[in-house]
């Protein structure tokens, strides 16, 4: 699924939500200059919730407050011309010396926060040192000798290389659903949510097919013994006498061999396809 913050981040509640409950793997598509910390934080914390994989695909630029939502994700897809901005946290503050060092101190803790996000996948050991002293821009090729999580994706390659996970779940998708179907056809168990076919009536006879009986009431069989047109009837008077028919012919007249009938035929089929078989084996 994709979530977008696009734009300065100050209520991020509806894409929180959806990354909290996530049921895929999440792409966050970012292009921000930043904005209020807390609102920053809140997602942060559901990314690290989130059971599944997040992946952040800078477009553009991921600056302030943006940057540690990007750093805190599992991997991070970005170009050598999008930008990231990291820097300690600033506000505006007003009031006495008391005052004043409050704020100091609670824009102290927030950086050590934000050192911690920075550090989990940084091997640069002056980074941190670099934005105490003030803003740091980074470009993608920058960003990914800093990093360990950080892949460098070509101009408009991003959504592509974003897409692999998508991509991924379908081809798993479409495995499990050939393995289901497979185990259905070896139990001969029909899918789901489909009525089982009534068995097809018995189809009319061939009256070509030599293995279909004879119609008794076929006044077109020609081996029907009643059909006048029956060549061999003893009763048709066109009929010629031939040798070896009846008590007084030649007894010497050789029955065709079983395999020039057609059931010798599929037999004699059958025995070669089976020696085939059992050569191949």
């Amino acid at each position: 699924m994709t979530v977008t913050i696009n734009g300065e981040v100050f209520d991020l509640s509806a894409q929180v939500e959806q990354v909290a409950n996530a049921t895929e793997n999440v792409t966050l598509v970012i292009n921000s200059p930043g904005g209020d910390v807390f609102a920053g934080l809140q997602m942060v914390n559901a990314i690290k919730k989130c059971p599944y994989k997040v992946t952040a695909q800078v477009e553009v630029m991921a600056a302030s407050i943006a940057a540690i939502i990007a750093l805190a994700c599992d991997r991070v897809i970005m170009s050598k011309n999008d930008i990231m901005m990291l820097h300690n946290s600033w506000t505006f503050a007003q009031g006495n010396k008391d005052e004043l060092q409050k704020a100091i101190d609670a824009m102290n803790t927030i950086d050590k926060i934000l050192h911690n996000i920075i550090s989990d996948h940084c091997y640069d050991d002056e980074l941190l040192d670099q934005i105490d002293e003030g803003d740091v821009w980074l470009t993608g090729e920058e960003v990914v000798e800093k990093f360990d999580h950080i892949t460098l994706a070509e101009i408009g390659e991003q959504n592509r290389m974003a897409a692999c996970a998508s991509l991924a779940k379908l081809v798993r998708a479409a495995k499990e659903t050939e393995e289901e179907r497979r185990r259905r056809q070896k139990k001969n168990v029909p899918p789901p949510d489909e009525p089982t076919p009534d068995p097809d009536p018995d189809p009319d006879p061939d009256p070509d097919d030599p293995d279909t009986p004879d119609d008794p009431d076929d006044p077109d069989d020609p081996d029907d013994p009643d059909n006048p047109d029956d060549p061999d009837n003893p009763d048709d008077p066109e009929t010629p006498d031939t040798p070896g028919d009846g008590d007084g012919g030649d007894d010497n007249n050789d029955d065709p061999p079983a395999d020039s009938t057609p059931s010798g035929k599929y037999s004699k089929k059958l025995k070669a396809l089976l020696a085939e078989a059992e050569a191949l084996e």
